[in-house]
């Protein structure tokens, strides 16, 4: 017992150091313990957070497609809301809500694209029948959280259709040498009560000196601008044999030739220089082949086209949409000045019948701008306009009838027996891509403008100046509006149609909240495009509470295209 008790009483410090060791030990495992339970319960309770907040994220998802599906207004203004339910429906309220500890916000925004259809993350064409939202919940306590959703909704969907294949459907609309009686429910092409058109012959070609820039004719000679920096005049003798023209030469002008135009003795050549001579005056009657200059016009812009009657001188200013108006009743070889006007759309060049002037432009859609210049040729009113399809690139009016050189290699021929609104007979293809036109008698010369090869080419025009077959080569149904009572979403033209070879038919739109701006458009929005087959509405088209169609046929003359049914599918 004594030698027990010494050998305890020899070690008292291990002892203590040893309870100090177990006691660190046991408050390690009491304080991991407890911090274990103390996350165990934040854990439980963040999981409970986030499920709630699932829960309250879920729900306004829900509540904004709900509301889209009832009614796409619900949903069309962009800005910050919360969903609420009253009276059993839900509705958006401004600014963001609290639930309990929750925040919870709906963000709603525009949607656009890019020019291929793509989502555009910055800039780009709005999409009307789209919308993005971006669904946010937060919450601070036990510490920051959030949860979020991002997703697009469509317009497109409850969808409907309004369809026009009866003739009481097509009884409303306007004919412009179209016909829905004949073949009842059916639209096509007018006959002519005697007549299509007959294509005029190409009878042979001339080469120059150089491409052409411009070109115009008398009786007995054709005058060629030639397209080259330093201006020359190609002169060719039609006297004898107006078929064959041969060349006489050529004599130089100050400056590149855009344009001339005869009258009488006396032939104007507008060209490049802005100041003097703009527009040159020569005396053909003395020397036809060499003629002497009597007098410049300076206009302070480069001549574009030109075009003299007995009385007045036309100048339009190249690139630009001002015409210049002269005086030539005190003598055409000293043309006045009498002011200027503007055109809606940049001049090509420009040809006058009667009363009324002809401007080609560079706009497809109106291309050819008609004005009354019986009153004030220097003022006058704009009285009509034609849509030819195709850009105008020179224009010549001679006998009543309207001839048009066109891009693409083609020329037209219109009747001016109605001035404000002629009739078009017919298209032709030409070898040559073409500056100018003009035409004397039973020929058309048409000038080249890709080389000196080929650059005039002669028509035989005596057969192409009036109707001789069945139906008219071109015509047009524009339909009545389609009132659908509020602003839709237009989402795809279609029609149904039968087109024998030699015919096509092409579409454009109109839409508006007037009932009273019908600007026609094609698949890109613009006005120079068409719908060649049904297809989607173009995005700055999409939106209207009135809708027009417009039915374009075209022929040979001896068969029609037939359209039976025409549709427009769109959205609430």
């Amino acid at each position: 017992m004594i030698s027990f008790f010494k050998k305890i009483k020899g070690n008292k410090g291990t002892i203590i150091i040893e309870m100090l060791l177990a006691l660190a030990i046991g408050s390690a495992i009491l304080a991991a313990v407890s911090n274990a339970l103390i996350g165990s319960q934040q854990a439980n309770l963040n999981s409970d957070q986030k499920q709630s907040a699932y829960l309250y994220l879920h729900e306004a998802e829900a509540a904004i497609k709900s509301l889209a599906f009832l009614s796409w207004q619900n949903i069309s203004l962009n800005g910050t809301f919360h969903p609420q339910i009253s009276e059993g429906d839900w509705e958006l309220l401004e600014n963001e809500e609290s639930l309990g500890i929750y925040k919870r916000k709906i963000i709603i925004s525009d949607v656009f694209r890019e020019e291929d259809g793509t989502i555009a993350s910055q800039g780009g064409i709005l999409d009307p029948g789209m919308k993005k939202v971006n669904l946010q919940i937060f919450w601070e306590t036990p510490r920051p959280l959030s949860l979020e959703e991002e997703f697009y909704l469509s317009r497109r969907f409850n969808n409907q259709s309004e369809i026009e294949d009866e003739l009481e459907d097509f009884s409303d609309g306007i004919e412009d040498g179209t016909d829905f009686s004949i073949n009842p429910g059916f639209i096509q092409i007018a006959q002519t009560g005697g007549g299509g058109w007959t294509e005029p012959a190409s009878i042979g070609t001339v080469d120059c000196i150089a491409k052409a820039s411009g070109i115009a004719a008398n009786d007995t000679h054709i005058y060629l601008g030639l397209d080259r920096t330093w201006g020359n005049v190609e002169v060719f003798d039609i006297s004898d044999s107006p078929a064959t023209p041969s060349s006489q030469g050529s004599f130089d002008t100050l400056y590149r030739t855009n344009n001339l135009s005869v009258q009488g003795d006396y032939l104007y050549v507008g060209d490049d220089l802005w100041l003097l001579p703009s527009v040159t005056t020569y005396n053909i009657g003395i020397d036809p082949l060499n003629p002497p200059n009597e007098s410049y016009i300076g206009l302070f812009y480069q001549a574009g086209g030109i075009w003299a009657t007995q009385d007045y001188l036309f100048v339009s200013a190249k690139n630009d949409n001002v015409v210049f108006v002269y005086d030539l009743r005190d003598g055409p070889d000293d043309p006045q000045f009498m002011g200027f006007f503007w055109t809606e759309e940049i001049v090509r060049d420009l040809t006058a019948s009667g009363n009324y002037l002809y401007v080609a432009t560079d706009e497809e859609s109106s291309a050819i701008e008609i004005y009354n210049i019986a009153v004030n040729p220097a003022w006058p009113s704009k009285v009509g306009e034609i849509n030819p399809l195709y850009k105008p690139k020179g224009i010549w009016a001679e006998s009543n009838i309207l001839y048009l050189a066109m891009s693409g290699k083609r020329g037209a021929i219109f009747s001016l027996a109605n001035p404000i609104n002629p009739q078009l007979y017919g298209y032709f293809p030409t070898q040559r891509n073409l500056s100018d036109i003009a035409a004397f008698g039973d020929y058309g010369y048409a000038a080249g403008n890709d080389s000196q090869l080929k650059a005039i080419e002669v028509f035989d025009l005596s057969d192409s100046k009036g109707i001789s077959g069945i139906y008219f080569v071109y015509g047009e149904y524009i339909s009545s509006a389609f009132d659908f009572g509020s602003q839709v979403l237009l989402n795809r033209l279609f029609w149904e149609s039968d087109e024998p070879l030699g015919t096509d038919v092409l579409a454009q739109i109109a839409v508006n909240d007037d009932n009273l701006t019908w600007n026609f458009v094609g698949p890109d929005g613009t006005p120079g495009s068409y719908f060649e087959s049904p297809g989607e509405i173009p995005l700055n088209s999409m939106l209207g509470r009135y809708f027009k169609y417009k039915m374009i046929l075209t022929g040979d003359g001896d068969t029609t295209p037939v359209v039976d049914k025409v549709g427009i599918n769109y959205s609430l």
